[in-house]
């Protein structure tokens, strides 16, 4: 189900102070609340195939009692050899509200050849969104390993799983807030009646996202313990953090942002405070049929922020836990059974999932630039040349910061057991699935007590853009219009476009992340448009028909 509702209010006052000078104030609000979920909750999915209020007690004991009230169900896989009963997702149950205020100002004064514009927009921005809350099995997940129906029939008779999967300590809802600022100045100069200047500069200033209930945490990756030596700590803003902080991660070690001596606040980034965006522009009217166009700017992208905060908003919390050996007894004098009850964590495969994102983050820097050149050639017709280029500096990508450098020591060749367990000095058969990571494979890791992947969003991507342009259009004459356009574009980039709007993809090799440079997804080299308007001599005062009566035209 969708229930969705949306508030908006625009206000705009202009007042012409004099004859060179007018002012306009703009300001608004925009509230947009959306419940996605599904159709029953947990405890009802439960009710209906069968659990007794005893054992949905049981289950809720193993998921924390929260979990019964939520929309959506657990996920059941059964190897493979049935259809996987997925947990639908983290649309299951969420919250997303979006609500802005925002206000502007403009002053128009004319000089002269000069017309000059300048002022400034506020936006606050605050967000609601339960895209954090489902993140992992919140509810459960079962999987039954076996073959041929073993995996279906122990299901249907109820019989624990292989393997279960839950969420340590789950978080609420994302709700989180920033500004975002921007001032300019602009300056368009009629120089002459053939050329005309546009000189302009804008500040932006967007601060890094706060939740209200500070969860967010954020990892040091260059810290190193004096006392033990370890590498890293985590980078919290608050003690209220701690409550839904997943112990594991709790226990490798955490400072508080104020303390941390990083110049960190709530968000855990510094404020990008260094967005300065010159402006210019040129008209230049050659004759009486040419004329040329050129441009220059820098613009910063500010989807990027919102990028910034989910990685470390939403990764660091509802930590997964499996466990195997289930018996169904949840234990801690909780009657009932439930196939997620009892057993002991895994030995492997149960660390923290951890995103980093430098502390010293800034947005993406683009410099777009291009000229044109525009002749009329008759017959209401003109044609256009153009040259469209980007410099693309700082573009958000990942890297894993746990990569191991290639050699030719061998990695995670050790056997394990059907339980997981390590059988020292076997040699494992990857065809079999029974290869496990040995301490001494651990050991190899930069930060080894957080598995085999630790994924670090930074302005570590660079791109290039390259587009020529040539256009044939005539105007509207005698009944006929005709425009013909042809783009030829060359985009290469660092930081692989997955149809993410502010996150980059992750590179192949984290230690040589420039190898990746090659032409990006989603472009199209060859781009031919061709449309056209040709209006039927038919009708009444037309060339032909045109007696016609006004029924018949």
């Amino acid at each position: 189900q969708v229930n969705r509702r949306n508030d908006t209010l625009s206000l705009s006052y202009a007042r012409t102070i004099s004859s060179s000078l007018i002012n306009e104030v703009r300001g608004g609000f925009n509230k947009e609340h959306l419940l996605q979920h599904s159709n029953t909750t947990l405890e009802g999915f439960l009710s209906s195939i069968g659990f007794s209020q005893a054992d949905i007690a049981a289950y809720g004991a193993a998921t924390g009692d929260f979990a019964l009230s939520t929309f959506g169900h657990p996920a059941i896989n059964f190897n493979n050899t049935f259809a996987t009963f997925t947990n639908g997702g983290r649309n299951t149950f969420r919250p997303l509200d979006q609500n802005l205020i925002t206000y502007g100002d403009t002053l128009t004064w004319i000089k002269g050849k000069h017309a000059f514009r300048m002022g400034g927009d506020m936006v606050y921005n605050e967000a609601q969104d339960g895209f954090a809350l489902n993140r992992n099995n919140v509810r459960g997940a079962i999987t039954y390993k076996s073959t041929g129906l073993e995996p279906f029939t122990d299901f249907l008779l109820g019989l624990p799983g292989t393997s279960v999967a839950t969420v340590s300590d789950p978080r609420p809802a994302m709700d989180v807030h920033n500004w975002e600022s921007g001032f300019f100045f602009q300056d368009t100069w009629k120089l002459t009646s053939r050329l005309t200047l546009n000189l302009g500069v804008r500040y932006e200033l967007i601060t890094p996202f706060v939740d209200k209930n500070d969860l967010i945490a954020n990892f040091d990756p260059n810290f190193s313990d004096p006392t033990t030596g370890q590498l890293g700590r985590f980078v919290i803003p608050s003690t209220k953090t701690l409550q839904f902080l997943d112990p594991r991660i709790v226990n490798f070690g955490y400072v508080l942002a104020d303390q941390s001596g990083l110049g960190v606040g709530r968000g855990t980034v510094r404020t990008d405070t260094a967005d300065w965006s010159p402006r210019i522009g040129v008209a230049w009217r050659i004759g009486n049929k040419s004329v040329i166009r050129g441009g220059y700017g820098i613009y910063y992208p500010t989807s990027a922020a919102q990028g910034i905060r989910d990685p470390i908003a939403t990764n660091p919390f509802n930590q997964s836990v499996t466990k195997k050996g289930t018996d169904g007894w949840p234990g801690n004098g909780v009657d009932g059974t439930s196939p997620i009850s009892g057993g002991v964590v895994s030995p492997t495969g149960n660390t923290p999932a951890v995103n980093v994102v430098p502390f010293d983050i800034h947005q993406p820097r683009i410099h777009q630039y291009n000229v044109t050149y525009e002749r009329e050639i008759g017959w209401n017709s003109v044609v256009r040349v153009s040259y469209l280029g980007s410099t693309m500096q700082g573009l958000i990508a990942g890297k894993d910061l746990n990569q191991i450098a290639p050699s030719n020591t061998p990695f995670g060749v050790t056997a394990v057991d059907d339980d997981g367990n390590l059988l020292p000095g076997q040699i494992c058969d990857p065809t079999q699935g029974n290869c496990g990571i040995s301490p001494a494979d651990f050991a190899r890791y930069r930060f080894p007590a957080l598995g085999d992947f630790v994924l670090s969003y930074g302005n570590y991507g660079h791109a290039q853009s390259n587009a020529f342009q040539t256009q044939f259009e005539r105007h509207y004459s005698h009944g006929l219009l005709l425009n013909f356009a042809y783009t030829y574009l060359d985009e290469k980039s660092t930081a692989l476009d997955t149809g993410n709007s502010s996150l980059g993809g992750i590179a192949y090799d984290s230690l040589n992340p420039d190898q990746d440079y090659g032409i990006d997804g989603y472009t199209s080299k060859h781009r031919f448009v061709a449309y056209g308007v040709y209006d039927l001599p038919v009708g009444r005062h037309r060339q032909y028909g045109a007696s016609m009566r006004g029924w018949e035209d």
